[in-house]
């Protein structure tokens, strides 16, 4: 038997998905012979008359009501696979379970009541089913015995869907004219409509293209509970993703702690020493770590992203508004903590799936929307188009489901730099906080005063042309810290500190590059500083990306890594820095200034681009993208060029090393 393939089945309220799905399992054989006759009797002595929807709704609100609010899934075989049917509700007001079943699913059918046509709703749930990652699917166009089977109602309402649903950019394996109620082209093609020459339903589910292998994809264990049984310490879990067995490597994310697998554990079962996704099974390990529930297990050689900011894709069912700076709860796997919306980047038309309200301060009820939301602590995540499991999230608000979402992309990710951040990661605001505190408390406010017009005499006005009134005081706090509290004395370090300034493409490379040669000074016993784009917008006030702002916003930077570099500290800064007068700007600001160019061809910086930043720029959905709808303008005399798309990260790395340490011998002698 093939592996198992989940089916949704969407559409407009009282077109008839449950009937669709009875029907499927009738036809297939699914359900006994006996029940079917039960149903039919019970049909017969309440005055009914009998649909295939009564196999499934079981509830008896909605027997009364006429509606699905609630989610089936069913599995059921043909002789080649084996599916799992997720009926989903098409009411309004159930909009959440429609979200919940789609997310689960492989593929979807579209179901469309040939009397109707394409309703809102309908289109509704094409778009959710395209930002859920469902982009090919089957139209059934059911009913077609209440237009007596007629081609040119078929051939309407197929037009009006295509042009819809090409816009959206989903693709239609099939259209599939049906009766659901009598059967017809269920499961065989009957004489009602000889004009079509095209599948069954169950034949063109046969033909559906077979899902990728969830155990093919890295591992995510994350972590229900954790148990004691005598001597045993037993971490309890669902497999989302991969495969383990006993002796793999294993992390423990967030806290990127190392252990192994001693043992799995099931329930009743034979032991095996092998777990596949899907399995809700027990482990033990060879070294007890600190485990706790919300934790996520991955290989040891994989890194799972972690980020306290995230940017999503988010469908809001409240029934209030959601507004920027709206406190939530994010659940994501078994992991729950607080969360906050930061921002909102544009509210995406259901019908259309166009971006609209780039200025909009909150997200209505049924309203999907681009969001920045900022979680208590770093969570552990994936995009969602990596691994679904861990890339979709539900948000929940006074005890009450009121939203999911999808992860575009971590903003940040944090794994690399956690250590960086516990030892005074200054640019982050906790840390600010905490050194202005302790400054205050050990130096007084005339010693404070003396240092701070000592050192910035010459360069206050400078800064405060370009805004950086904040960048100075971040600058003296870290100074105080570095100099008075660690007590590392001025001009001891052999090796003279370098702004290495990385410039390219969105999607180049930048950022892994410069994190990787930021470890390795680190590693060589001296102080760096990594500066990139999405930390550094997090502490400067907000600029925009016109020419100008772009060019402020490097100033900036620049002033900011001049001063590091005059006081000990290497700076690796990561931007795309598209304009040459900027980067001038800084050369001219720097005593050591080092130019990388990172020359990845566009073609492949958009292949990269997890966050589909190029793609959304070709659709005008963002303005001024570099290398779309504004220049990028490469340098001409840069120290270094670089194509990250023929070489390793490592390669890369040890390129920009080589140019230092023949600039300057005792970057990477060993430690200070």
């Amino acid at each position: 038997m093939s592996e198992l393939v989940s089916v949704v089945i969407t559409g407009e309220v009282d077109h008839g998905k449950s009937s669709l799905v009875g029907k499927l399992l009738e036809e297939s054989g699914a359900i006994s012979i006996s029940r079917i006759e039960a149903v039919k009797k019970l049909c017969a002595d309440t005055g009914k008359e009998y649909e295939p929807a009564f196999l499934l709704d079981a509830f008896e609100e909605e027997q009364h009501q006429g509606i699905t609010i609630d989610v089936s899934q069913i599995n059921f075989a043909t002789k080649t696979r084996e599916f799992r049917l997720i009926d989903s509700p098409g009411h309004r007001d159930f909009l959440k379970n429609m979200v919940s079943g789609s997310s689960v699913a492989d593929a979807a059918i579209l179901l469309i009541d040939a009397h109707e046509g394409l309703r809102e709703q309908s289109r509704r749930h094409c778009s959710l089913l395209k930002l859920l990652g469902i982009d090919s699917i089957l139209v059934v166009i059911n009913k077609m015995d209440l237009n007596k089977y007629s081609e040119d109602s078929f051939r309407k309402i197929r037009e009006e869907c295509d042009s819809f649903l090409r816009e959206l950019g989903i693709r239609v394996l099939h259209y599939i004219p049906v009766s659901a109620k009598f059967g017809v082209n269920i499961s065989i093609q009957n004489r009602e409509m000889p004009w079509y020459k095209g599948p069954s339903v169950l034949t063109a589910l046969d033909s559906l293209p077979l899902p990728a292998s969830i155990v093919d994809t890295p591992l995510r264990f994350p972590v229900q509970d954790v148990y004691k049984f005598d001597n045993r310490r037993i971490i309890a879990g669902r497999i989302e993703s991969g495969s383990l067995k006993v002796g793999d490597e294993l992390k423990v994310w967030p806290s990127g702690q190392s252990t192994k697998v001693a043992s799995i554990e099931r329930w009743h079962a034979p032991e095996f020493s092998e777990a596949r996704a899907g399995e809700s099974i027990g482990i033990t390990l060879t070294e007890q770590v600190f485990i706790q529930r919300g934790d996520i297990l991955a290989q040891g050689n994989n890194i799972v992203p972690i980020s306290s900011r995230l940017e999503a894709t988010i469908f809001w069912m409240g029934k209030t508004r959601a507004p920027i700076g709206a406190k939530l709860k994010i659940k994501l796997l078994t992991q729950e903590l607080e969360a906050e919306i930061i921002s909102i980047q544009g509210i995406i038309d259901s019908s259309t799936l166009k971006r609209t309200g780039f200025d909009r301060k909150f997200v209505d009820c049924n309203e999907v929307a681009l969001v920045t939301l900022k979680t208590a602590r770093p969570i552990a995540l994936d995009s969602f188009k990596q691994i679904r499991a861990s890339g979709r999230f539900v948000l929940v608000l006074n005890g009450q489901v009121t939203g999911g979402g999808i992860v575009s992309a971590p903003l940040r990710r944090d794994s690399d730099r956690e250590e960086a951040a516990s030892k005074n990661k200054f640019l982050q605001e906790s840390s600010f906080r905490s050194l202005l505190k302790a400054t205050s408390w050990r130096l007084g406010g005339l010693l404070s005063t003396i240092l701070l017009v000592k050192l910035f005499t010459k360069s206050t006005k400078a800064a405060l042309e370009i805004g950086s009134l904040e960048v100075l005081v971040k600058i003296v706090l870290y100074y105080f810290h570095e100099r008075l509290w660690n007590r590392i004395p001025l001009g001891k370090q052999e090796a003279k500190p370098t702004v290495i300034w990385f410039t390219g493409l969105p999607c180049a490379g930048k950022s892994t590059i410069s994190e990787e040669l930021c470890n390795e000074i680190r590693r060589a016993g001296h102080r760096v500083e990594h500066l990139d784009g999405d930390a550094v917008r997090e502490i400067f006030p907000t600029t925009g990306f016109s020419r100008e702002e772009r060019n402020s916003h490097i100033e900036r930077v620049g002033f900011l890594s001049s001063k590091l570099v005059k006081n000990g500290v290497f700076v690796v800064a990561s931007f795309v820095s598209p304009y040459a007068e900027s980067r001038d700007f800084v050369r001219k600001l720097c005593d050591s200034f080092v130019e990388v160019y990172v020359s990845t061809p566009l073609s492949v910086c958009e292949q990269r681009d997890v966050k589909e930043m190029y793609a959304k720029a070709r659709r005008n959905e963002i303005s001024n993208f570099t290398g779309v709808s504004a220049p990028y303008e490469a340098p001409v005399r840069a120290e270094l060029t670089i194509d990250a798309s023929q070489k390793s990260v490592t390669d890369c790395v040890n390129e920009v090393k080589n140019y230092l340490s023949a600039k300057d011998s005792n970057l990477f002698r060993g430690k200070i």
